[in-house]
């Protein structure tokens, strides 16, 4: 596994609409099933396992290091890169039939590139490299209705990372993503946009060319809020599900989903 070094840190967070394989009416949602007559339900209970990577500009909300002259810095100057790998379990629930409930667990691995090129610095430091792994947990809530051909939700999510590695590090996030799409007995297709909100902190010693170890602290946040989702599922029996998702515009992202529903 790979530790923090250097500077800074990221995380994100993701999650996926529950898996939606198709039963009769009855074998879906614990209470309320009889609300929706004879339309189809997902089976009330999934164990899923996500892969998920992403790529998005970071912001520097505060920078502080042991160096006279650092703490003035034009952080909006700053470039950040950011790319995660993330694999996440989770359950998820229908407790009604446009009420799912889900909680996940995983562990995050990732790189932070911090390019200070373009600041004006009493010695030279080109770009600044942060590798770190850590364990994700959390649990979301996904509202959803519809009808035989067309569907929409809006997934929330709350998560907490603590990150490994050299570093204090922790970070919280807050995540809504709503979905429009069409769907039928074999799988369903749909657009939709992710926001995003992070807060991390990272703090420690920090070892800087020609300088040596200095203490700092760091807090970060996304750029950019919102990106676009497209996404596709296919229900490959009566219980297993596969679920595609790309992000596109500020936010790049890819996530892949098999869910075991029961």
């Amino acid at each position: 596994m790979r530790r923090v070094r250097n500077v800074a840190g990221v995380m994100v967070v993701v999650a996926m609409l529950a898996g939606a394989g198709r039963g009769t009416a009855g074998e879906g949602s614990v209470w309320g099933s009889q609300w929706v007559g004879g339309q189809q339900l997902p089976k009330t209970f999934g164990i899923g396992l996500t892969v998920y990577e992403q790529r998005q500009a970071y912001k520097l909300d505060r920078l502080t290091i042991g160096i006279p002259g650092f703490d003035n810095l034009p952080l909006d100057r700053l470039e950040i890169d950011n790319r995660i790998r993330e694999v996440d379990g989770q359950f998820d629930a229908w407790l009604l039939p446009f009420l799912n409930v889900m909680l996940i667990g995983g562990e995050i691995d990732g790189r932070t590139v911090v390019d200070f090129r373009n600041l004006s610095l009493p010695f030279p430091l080109d770009r600044v490299t942060v590798d770190y792994t850590g364990e994700v947990y959390g649990g979301g809530v996904n509202f959803a209705g519809g009808n035989e051909r067309i569907f929409g939700s809006v997934y929330t999510l709350w998560t907490r990372t603590n990150l490994s590695g050299d570093f204090d590090s922790e970070a919280d996030a807050f995540v809504v993503m709503p979905r429009f799409g069409l769907h039928d007995e074999r799988g369903a297709v749909w657009l939709g946009a992710m926001y995003q909100q992070t807060d991390e902190h990272h703090a420690g010693i920090i070892a800087l060319p020609f300088v040596g170890r200095v203490p700092f602290s760091v807090e970060l946040s996304q750029k950019h809020d919102w990106n676009g989702l497209v996404g596709i599922h296919a229900a490959l029996d009566a219980h297993f599900n596969l679920e595609l998702e790309g992000g596109f515009g500020d936010r790049r992202s890819a996530s892949a989903t098999v869910t075991w529903r029961f």
